[in-house]
């Protein structure tokens, strides 16, 4: 929001987040770079190797976009206000052989710029 500094969240047309600039002071003309991620959570104590909750499909990326979960077209606002696709993207995941990310790239149709993910 370049009048109050501002942060929303859009889903195609969507308004579907909102934070105020005073969550956000440091922010209120822009950031310098954005992340997403994700987290899986199990409170029980679990031995073995995994959680017993899955993240996303329950799928490794490595299985497509028909098997694992993706996201995709993703877009940012620059600091011209301009709506784009980012341009430097990195993957991380803390227990690869338990959850992945795989970058990719634009995959055409409507999807565009999408990354997949997913594990057991």
């Amino acid at each position: 929001d370049g009048a109050n500094g501002h942060w929303w969240l859009r889903l195609d047309d969507e308004l579907v987040g909102y934070w105020p600039s005073t969550l956000f002071p440091g922010l209120s003309e822009g950031a310098s770079s954005v992340s997403w991620g994700g987290e899986v959570f199990d409170g029980k104590r679990w031995r073995g190797p995994h959680t017993k909750t899955q993240m996303g499909s329950g799928h490794f990326p490595g299985e497509g976009l028909t098997r694992s979960s993706y996201f995709s077209n993703i877009k940012i606002v620059d600091h011209n206000r301009l709506l784009g696709t980012p341009q430097v993207l990195g993957t991380f995941a803390s227990e690869r052989h338990c959850y992945g990310i795989e970058k990719l790239g634009d995959v055409g149709g409507n999807l565009n710029l999408a990354f997949a993910y997913g594990g057991p």
